[in-house]
C-alpha cells in the first residue's frame, strides 16, 4: 500500500507551514511510488513554488523516480526506410501540432539513405518542397540530386575571345595634329580677357606674390574676376 497523507494530516501540515514556514516532517510521500522523499529548507520552498502551494505539493507530489514511471514514451527518431502516404500524413499532422516531425531522419526516395533533417534545415526543406507531406513523399538527398555541369574555360576559348576583340573596329574621330594653333593675346583682346577671367584669376602667381593684390598684372584693366584688387583699393563686390 502506498504511503499517503490523510486529509487531517494535510490540513495540519498546511497550518504549520503557514505559521512556521516549514513542515513538521522532513519526508513526504510520492503520490506515484509511495516512496518517502526528504524535502526541507530551500528545496521545500522551491517545491512549494513549483506546485503552486503547500497543499498542492502534499496532494500531488511526484518524485524523480515516479516521474520516470509516468513519463510518455520517447518519440521515434527514425522513419521507415520507405515512406508511405499514410505515414507521411501522420507526420504532417504531427508537424502542424508540434512544429516538428516525430522523427529526425527521413528516407531519400531515390537511394533510401536516411538523412537527418530538423530545425531550420527542416523548415527550408518544407518551403522548398511546398509542404511537409510533399517533402516526405518526394525528398531527394544531395547525393542523388543531378549534378550541375561546371563551366570550364579552355585556352582555345581564350584565344578565340582575344581574336574577336582584336577584330572589333572602333569608330574613333580623327584628330588633325598638324592644324595651326590659335593664339589669343588677352592683353590686346579685351573681350577674350573678360571671358577667360570671369570665373577665376588668370595670374594667381602675381596675385599671391603681391600679398593678394593685382599690382603689376597686365590683365588688370580688362579682367572680369570679382576678387581683383590693388593694394591701394578694396576688392570690388
Amino acid at each position: 500500500m502506498k504511503n499517503t497523507f490523510t486529509e487531517k494530516q494535510i490540513k495540519q501540515f498546511v497550518k504549520v507551514f503557514k505559521k512556521t514556514g516549514k513542515l513538521p516532517t522532513k519526508k513526504i510521500p510520492c503520490t506515484v511510488t509511495g516512496e518517502m522523499i526528504t524535502i526541507f529548507g530551500d528545496n521545500l520552498k522551491r517545491r512549494v513554488e513549483a506546485y503552486g502551494g503547500i497543499e498542492n505539493l502534499l496532494r500531488t507530489f511526484v518524485s524523480r523516480a515516479g516521474a520516470k514511471t509516468t513519463a510518455p514514451a520517447k518519440e521515434v527518431t527514425k522513419a521507415p526506410a520507405v515512406m508511405t502516404r499514410e505515414t507521411a500524413q501522420e507526420y504532417a499532422a504531427f508537424y502542424e501540432k508540434n512544429g516538428k516531425l516525430p522523427v529526425k531522419q527521413i528516407p531519400c526516395t531515390v537511394t533510401g539513405t536516411m538523412i537527418t533533417i530538423f530545425g531550420d534545415n527542416l523548415k527550408r526543406r518544407i518551403k522548398a518542397y511546398g509542404g511537409v507531406e510533399d517533402l516526405l513523399m518526394n525528398f531527394v538527398c544531395r547525393a542523388a540530386s543531378p549534378k550541375k555541369e561546371k563551366k570550364t574555360s579552355s585556352t582555345r576559348d581564350y584565344a578565340q575571345k582575344k581574336a574577336e576583340l582584336e577584330n572589333i573596329v572602333y569608330d574613333i574621330p580623327k584628330v588633325n595634329l598638324n592644324r595651326p594653333k590659335t593664339v589669343i593675346d588677352l592683353v590686346e583682346n579685351p573681350e577674350a580677357c573678360a571671358k577667360y577671367t570671369a570665373d577665376s584669376c588668370y595670374r594667381p602667381d602675381i596675385f599671391l606674390n603681391n600679398g593678394k593684390a593685382c599690382n603689376g598684372c597686365q590683365l588688370y584693366k580688362n579682367c572680369a574676376y570679382a576678387g581683383k584688387k590693388l593694394k591701394a583699393e578694396k576688392a570690388r563686390k
